[in-house]
């Protein structure tokens, strides 16, 4: 069971009604131990009164009749040129793929892993030992003394390795794919009966297993190599985890894009699996509230209320998922989710800084929902499908042969023809624009609700120089599970390569002086006062205490832009904070830091750069770091400093940076240090050259 300090932290964080409703939920788990079903439908009687059927060739035959009505999603009965993309590069990488995880070697966050003949559907792959198998309820996955890295075992177990063996099935029509699949499945069922261990603990694991499964499924359903027997005991046991995951449905303060990726499971599977009108009017009632959910959980802006970029993206897919499923049902989709979803899209094109890069705002976990790309990339993937549902202009580096709009759209995807394509509809984000002398045009993008000021410039023959300014709030209004301590941060790239880099997130549960690390104040590009975090935690994935940062202007002349903002979160130290910004073509930045109080603090302007090189010497009055093509001077204006360098120090210093969930890099942490009496001004320029790389 959570400690006591954990749960009485949590509670602070519910309101009385989620409280009742928690305790009216215990109550029924401690029913499900005792009194429900733990072991699987028995085969063949229970299993097709389950399914509605008398035979099992009426099972087989019912899913495939439900597979012609989904068109493009179900890939076995859409149409699709197979063998006429089967010698693309990207097509063999996927056929390479499938036949590792034929030997069971999978990769889960980049990094691949051997699972032996037969899969150990419990294990932690990193320290090999597996998680005790008993009542879900009675699995504590917050410890990880006793799941360890619980999130590499439940990445393992959301089978979105299956999809790739699926695809290899559909280019190559060898056998021993589609047999791969259900005897996965069947060993998975083996080990994991109902309401048994640690992968029926979070329904999000059983809704995005859903999606893995029944995508899978349709994708070999032509296959008649497996036995109509198999596919009844395989289609029960998706219908098993539907039962379970549609009266399991997260709640209250963790409603957030967990919810999402459970109703989108739902409705996949209710919508795939046979059984006629009672799933039907499930898929129906499920899409219906992802949808208001997807009005609720996004800004009139397009940013997603946890203010994480990798979790937008996900809340980004499950909706347009969401739209291609109702779109085959005939179903209608509420305007106002389609305007949050062309908005949310706008806001990722907005903060892309080209060669699939975007800036690492808030938790990064690394995951995915529906990995059919050959080169899986959350971000860039939810803009393929964005741009291809819902007609929206997609920059072309991020475009992908065999990507994810193929596979559920076919390879006319960006051509859709939606009536409302490319409309802007309504929202909240203020732009204007302007031409410099260059030719390039200086774009600055306000997204008021997240507190969001991105000045933008470039052109279409060249990569963007970005500056983003964090001015908004922690997260979502009841946990801010995703949020980093970062309040008045700055990210910084020029002609494509980033200069100010944001930390990214590295590990969760596993290692909790890591997860702190990485989303603490310290280590992002603002001040820190006195060696205090602008936000205090109270676990993993909540705070107690937020800063209370608000953007306060944001102007744009002529390719100069002015960014304001403050925040109170020092104010327990009697200090408040207000920054502003100076971009010049976003080439050069002036930052000013105000601290306003009394007495005597230790203050740092922080500063993060990917690896590079260092330059200076005692008595020098500026800093230079010189990275792979640009050189940028670090100068002090009028302001005594001692600058403080970290590569790759401890939790408290920083000098890490991780581009992928669970892997981590050498970086460069600048801290320039002012010890002495408040209020105080400090100035600090930033100048970017571009280095002659043929010198």
């Amino acid at each position: 069971m959570p400690n006591l300090k954990w749960t009485l932290s949590r509670l602070r964080q519910m309101g009385v009604t989620e409280v009742g409703h928690r305790v009216v939920d215990a109550a029924r788990t401690v029913w499900e131990a005792v009194a429900a079903s733990q072991r699987w439908p028995e085969c063949p009687d229970e299993c097709l009164r389950l399914l509605g059927v008398e035979r099992p060739e009426q099972a087989l035959a019912a899913f495939r009749e439900k597979l012609e009505s989904l068109g493009g999603l179900a890939p076995a009965a859409a149409e699709r040129d197979f063998a006429g993309v089967r010698d693309l590069p990207q097509a063999q990488n996927l056929i390479r793929q499938a036949q590792d995880i034929l030997s069971h070697r999978i990769s889960l966050f980049g990094r691949t892993y051997e699972f032996g003949d037969e899969i150990d559907w419990h294990v932690d792959p990193v320290h090999g030992r597996s998680i005790p198998r008993k009542f879900y309820s009675q699995v504590d996955f917050r410890d990880p003394g006793l799941v360890g890295e619980v999130k590499l075992t439940w990445e393992l177990n959301r089978h979105q390795h299956l999809p790739r063996l699926a695809q290899a099935y559909l280019l190559t029509r060898d056998a021993c794919y589609a047999e791969e699949i259900f005897t996965e499945i069947e060993s998975w069922a083996r080990m994991n009966p109902p309401l048994q261990g640690v992968n029926w603990t979070r329904s999000l694991e059983l809704g995005l297993r859903l999606l893995s499964w029944t995508w899978s499924l349709a994708a070999v359903a032509g296959s008649e190599v497996i036995p109509a027997e198999r596919w009844v005991q395989t289609l029960v046991y998706a219908r098993v985890q539907l039962d379970f995951l549609k009266s399991h449905l997260s709640y209250g303060s963790s409603a957030n894009n967990h919810l999402l990726g459970e109703l989108l499971g739902t409705a996949w599977a209710a919508a795939f699996l046979p059984s006629g009108g009672e799933l039907e009017q499930t898929a129906r009632k499920a899409l219906g509230r992802l949808f208001r959910e997807i009005e609720e959980q996004v800004y009139p802006d397009g940013v997603s209320r946890e203010l994480s970029l990798w979790y937008h993206a996900y809340v980004l897919l499950y909706g347009l998922l969401g739209v291609a499923l109702a779109r085959q049902l005939r179903l209608p989709v509420p305007e106002g989710a389609l305007q949050k979803l062309r908005a949310m899209g706008r806001f990722l094109t907005a903060v892309h800084v080209g060669d699939s890069v975007f800036p690492a705002l808030g938790d990064d976990d690394g995951g995915h929902a529906l990995p059919l790309a050959p080169e899986p990339y959350l971000p860039r993937d939810a803009l393929d499908l964005w741009a291809a549902l819902l007609g929206e202009p997609l920059p072309e580096d991020l475009r992908q042969p065999l990507g994810l709009s193929w596979w559920l759209l076919g390879p006319g995807a960006y051509s859709v023809d939606d009536p409302n394509s490319g409309s802007n509809g309504e929202s909240r984000t203020r732009e204007s624009e302007a031409v410099l002398s260059d030719g390039q045009v200086s774009t600055l993008i306000v997204f008021p609700d997240a507190g969001y000021a991105v000045h933008r410039v470039g052109s279409s023959a060249s990569p963007p120089s970005l500056v983003l300014f964090d001015a908004g709030p922690l997260g979502d209004s009841r946990l801010a599970a995703h949020g980093h301590a970062d309040a008045l941060s700055v990210y910084w790239a020029v002609d494509g390569e980033e200069i100010l880099v944001d930390p990214g997130t590295f590990a969760y549960d596993g290692d909790v002086a890591w997860r702190n690390a990485f989303r603490s104040t310290g280590w992002h590009n603002t001040v820190v006062v006195d060696g205090r975090w602008q936000s205090e935690p109270g676990g993993t994935f909540f705070w107690l205490r937020r800063a209370d940062a608000r953007l306060l202007q944001a102007e744009e002349r002529e390719g100069a832009v002015w960014l304001t903002g403050e925040h109170g979160g020092y104010a327990r130290l009697g200090v408040r904070h207000r920054r502003g910004v100076l971009s010049l073509a976003a080439r050069t930045l002036l930052v000013v830091d105000w601290l306003e109080g009394d007495g005597r603090h230790t203050v740092e302007q922080r500063f993060h750069f990917p690896d590079g090189f260092l330059k200076w010497t005692p008595g020098q009055r500026y800093v230079e770091i010189q990275l792979v093509e640009h050189s940028v001077l670090v100068v002090p204006l009028g302001w005594s400093f001692r600058p403080v360098v970290h590569r790759m120090a401890g939790p408290q210093e920083g000098g890490w940076l991780s581009r992928r969930f669970g892997e981590r890099e050498p970086a460069l942490t600048l801290a320039l240090r002012y010890e002495g009496k408040l209020p105080v001004r400090l100035a600090t320029l930033l100048v970017a050259q571009k280095l002659d790389l043929a010198a």
